[in-house]
C-alpha cells in the first residue's frame, strides 16, 4: 500500500469534492504532488509533461458513492503542498463544490 509517514509538525485537512454532474460518478480522481519548486525545476529541464504523463506519479482517490448529496471524492491532503488533480476522463463541468475541514494536527 502507498502512504506517507509524518512527524507531528505536519498539518493535514480533509477535502471533499462534490457537486459535479452525475457523469463524473464512479470516476476515479487522480492526484499528483506538484509543488512550485518541483514545477520550476521540471520546466527548466523540459520534463514537466513527462512528469504529468507518468501514471506512477499519481495516487488514486476512488469515488464514494453515497446517497446524494454526499457522493464525493474525499481524502486528507497535507497542507503547504500543491497538487494536480484530474479525473480519468477529460470531462467538462460547470460547477463543483469543495469542502475543507478544520486543520488537523497529529499529537505526539
Amino acid at each position: 500500500m502507498g502512504g506517507i509517514t509524518c512527524d507531528n509538525t505536519v498539518e493535514a485537512r480533509r477535502i471533499a469534492i462534490f457537486g459535479l454532474p452525475q457523469n463524473f460518478f464512479g470516476m476515479r480522481l487522480k492526484v499528483a504532488r506538484f509543488d512550485a519548486a518541483d514545477e520550476a525545476t521540471m520546466t527548466t529541464a523540459g520534463t514537466i509533461q513527462t512528469y504529468l504523463d507518468d501514471e506512477a506519479n499519481y495516487g488514486i482517490v476512488p469515488f464514494k458513492d453515497k446517497q446524494l448529496p454526499s457522493s464525493s471524492w474525499t481524502v486528507p491532503y497535507v497542507t503547504n503542498h500543491r497538487y494536480r488533480l484530474h479525473w480519468e476522463a477529460g470531462l467538462d463541468f460547470d460547477s463543483m463544490k469543495i469542502e475543507v475541514s478544520d486543520r488537523w494536527q497529529p499529537t505526539d
